[in-house]
């Protein structure tokens, strides 16, 4: 039974051990009648675990942090944390032991940005009025950081990659189908939806963020129909796409919009050139009819909320500006922001919109609200900030773009793979101009899992191209 065997080594599950385990637990739970409901589930999952090994819980973690780690139970984020990082921690060990020899290495264009952007953050830091915030979040960040390595240890092959693909559109469509129920509890008011008086998160509360996993998957989903594969799977891919893209409109992020229509533009360009004209082409004349077609411009108006603006968008640059022009160096310290808020504040709080401002900040307990990725970092951490956030993209195109390139003479799948992943990343640097999320947010977790899961796997293309990886040729194709 290769199941219940965690490295294909010597590594037996012993079923005498978790069937009491199992017990105990559902035991335990069952005197506290509060969490009766997490007895079942446990046992489920320590019971798939026996049968699927290290693959299952791989699954289990990846799914688990995107999608309870939300503001459903900070009882159940913490244990959902916990048992991701100390057991991806022991296997690890287990695996590679203390030889770092043997550790899985990174690209060595994205070590120097990691050196680089803990430079900017330590001395941000040092020179910031909170250093001991400051602290906090470098350590935040390590943690991340550290959560992604141990997941990118574990990719060995092309089935592990087709896991950690599925474990990211399975968990899609869980906060596809929690926004599906909102949106259904609320009374199904599509006059409510046209004009964004409801935008819920579902699990995850913030819109924006789930925006963002709906601008990582439904390019990969769209790159996967490239493939060749039966119609069945086809069928399945395109209900995928579906589903994420009504999820989209619910959440109506005018944000993940534009990065999806990016990483189309991006993925027809290199894939198919008269459909890439075609798209061009519709875009086009959707800005003609748009401009000059009145039912049209007030269609698109309503649902994309252009008479409102960038939703106080300004406002909160205008705060992040001000910071700018007095730390222009150094920034406030990271993490900071919410601190110096008030200081820079562009309304009285007591009118209306200082009253949401106040509520806002809040809700999110100070965090860097400047909706831009690059004047999250500039505002935070200062010119070297900015340098940081702009150095980012480049690192990841560099990689990008030479793991097509030595895909495109080695695996037609493996081609069409890293043009998907590369193709999200267009999409979501340039979001990062309207969002300040999803690519590297300090004390974010679940928001970045997304984004840095598909970079790490081409990370490993792109290391195992270079070394020509044996596990990456054969019958074994990354298919989904």
């Amino acid at each position: 039974m290769t199941g219940i065997n965690l490295f294909q080594i010597d590594a037996h599950i012993d079923l005498k051990f978790f069937i009491p385990v199992s017990l105990s637990i559902a035991i335990v739970c069952s005197i506290f009648v509060q969490y009766i409901w997490f007895a079942i589930p446990v046992i489920l999952a320590i019971y798939l675990l026996v049968i699927y090994g290290l693959r299952f819980y791989l699954f289990f973690v990846i799914v688990s942090l995107l999608t309870l780690v939300g503001e459903v139970n900070t009882s159940l984020r913490l244990v959902v944390q916990i048992i991701a990082f100390s057991g991806l921690s022991f296997l690890f060990l287990r695996r590679y032991g203390l030889e770092f020899k043997k550790y899985p290495i990174v690209p060595s264009l994205l070590l120097k940005f990691l050196a680089f952007f803990y430079t900017v953050m330590i001395l941000s830091t040092i020179f910031s009025n909170y250093p001991l915030t400051g602290l906090v979040q470098i350590i935040k960040i390590s943690i991340f950081f550290y959560l992604m390595y141990l997941l990118y240890s574990f990719i060995k092959m092309r089935k592990d990659i087709n896991l950690y693909i599925k474990s990211l559109f399975i968990a899609s469509v869980i906060m596809a189908l929690s926004t599906f129920i909102n949106f259904v509890d609320s009374g199904f008011n599509l006059v409510n939806l046209a004009t964004a008086h409801l935008r819920t998160g579902g699990l995850l509360g913030n819109v924006n963020a789930i925006g963002g996993y709906y601008a990582v998957v439904i390019p990969i989903a769209i790159t996967f129909l490239f493939y060749k594969k039966p119609e069945t799977k086809r069928i399945y891919l395109i209900g995928l796409i579906v589903i994420f893209s009504v999820g989209m409109l619910i959440v109506v992020s005018r944000s993940a919009i534009i990065s999806v229509i990016t990483s189309l533009v991006f993925i027809l360009f290199y894939l198919n050139k008269k459909y890439f004209k075609i798209l061009i082409t519709c875009l086009i004349i959707l800005l003609l009819c748009y401009l000059f077609v009145e039912p049209i411009n007030e269609f698109v108006s309503v649902v994309l909320r252009v008479e409102r603006g960038l939703t106080r968008r300004d406002y909160l640059w205008q705060i992040s500006t001000g910071m700018i022009k007095d730390n222009f160096w150094f920034g406030v310290g990271p993490g900071s922001w919410g601190k110096e808020m008030f200081t820079y504040f562009p309304v009285l709080l007591n009118s209306f919109k200082g009253k949401l401002f106040v509520e806002l900040y809040e809700q999110t307990g100070g965090f860097n609200n400047s909706h831009n990725f690059y004047l999250v970092f500039f505002s935070d951490m200062g010119i070297f900030g900015l340098f940081t956030a702009f150095f980012f993209p480049f690192v990841f195109f560099k990689i990008g773009f030479q793991t097509i390139k030595r895909a495109k003479t080695d695996d037609k799948n493996l081609f069409l793979l890293a043009v998907g992943i590369t193709a999200v990343g267009a999409g979501m640097f340039l979001r990062g101009f309207f969002e300040g999320i999803s690519l590297i947010t300090i004390g974010r977790i679940a928001v970045d899992i997304p984004f840095w899961t598909l970079f790490i796997i081409l990370i490993y293309l792109n290391i195992s191209l270079s070394h020509l990886n044996p596990d990456l040729k054969g019958e074994n194709h990354t298919k989904i």
